[in-house]
């Protein structure tokens, strides 16, 4: 009777998780199709950080509703998107006199955050950048008016970090928004267990030392060396396994690896001296 229960309980968990994985997450229409509605949307992707540089990468996407679009896929009017705190191409024009020319709607963005120095404080840090964006059509004359425009930041993310868009003035024409980063709350524990773990691991070495130092009568081993030096050589490794972590001098090498390091080469040092001095085992 158990193990027909057992049976029926992982074929039903198996036609769940089947389920789930061949579930859609949602039903997204096409990448090019017009939007709903009768306003603009600009599709913010943010794509990567880099912490050490400071930039943003980031791609917006303009998708116009079907009323804006004319014959042979062109917008009726000339559109100009605006990208005001982008440092590379802010301006995309979108011509209504060029076949096809609503496809051309993306424009590459890279953002630089107001405090590039605080990756300084891994993986503690967070950083703060301003995104400002509008749309402009030329209504006839070669004047420029900016249409009312929406937003959709459900994109606003990548690996390792945490991001929180906020409103920063936005009214129905002109988009401001705030972007807050910080690191996940997994990678900061890890973090800070990696740090404990070579605090840890550095005791004992220190304690495992002073038992061979000052309670032997005879040389120690040169395993225990070899084991010693073979921590400080994995140290590095193990303290380059944290996820996205800068180069070395950050927050967190001055709190763990360090000292760690540090310790370790004094410990080692006394051995050595330890071997030298004390009688070795005639075998």
């Amino acid at each position: 009777m158990t193990s027909r229960l057992i049976r029926i309980v992982a074929c039903a968990a198996f036609v769940v998780v089947c389920a789930l994985v061949r579930a859609p997450s949602r039903a997204e229409q096409p990448i090019d199709a017009p939007t709903p509605g009768s306003v603009p949307v600009v599709e913010v992707n943010l794509i990567d950080f880099d912490p050490a540089v400071g930039d943003v990468h980031a791609r917006l996407h303009l998708r116009l509703p079907a009323s804006m679009i004319g014959k042979d896929a062109t917008p009726i009017h000339d559109l100009t998107l605006v990208d005001a705190d982008t440092v590379d191409e802010s301006i995309l024009k979108i011509s209504s006199k060029t076949p096809f020319s609503y496809y051309d709607d993306f424009i590459s963005a890279r953002y630089q955050v107001n405090d590039p120095g605080t990756q300084f404080m891994y993986p503690f840090d967070t950083h703060d950048t301003y995104l400002h964006f509008f749309v402009a059509e030329d209504t006839g004359g070669g004047k420029l008016e900016r249409v009312p425009i929406k937003y959709d930041c459900s994109q606003c993310g990548f690996d390792g970090f945490e991001v929180s868009v906020l409103d920063n003035g936005t009214t129905a024409t002109d988009v401001r928004l705030k972007v807050q980063i910080r690191r996940t709350g997994p990678i900061m524990v890890f973090s800070v267990f990696i740090a404990i773990a070579m605090w840890a691991m550095t005791i004992v070495v220190v304690i495992m030392a002073y038992r061979v130092t000052r309670m032997a009568s005879k040389a120690p081993e040169v395993t225990t060396m070899g084991f010693i030096g073979g921590l400080l050589f994995a140290f590095p490794a193990i303290r380059g396994s944290q996820p996205r972590v800068p180069p070395m001098g950050v927050f967190s090498d001055y709190y763990g690896f360090f000292w760690c390091e540090f310790i370790l080469i004094a410990t080692l040092v006394v051995v050595m001296i330890a071997w030298i001095r004390y009688p070795h085992e005639e075998k």
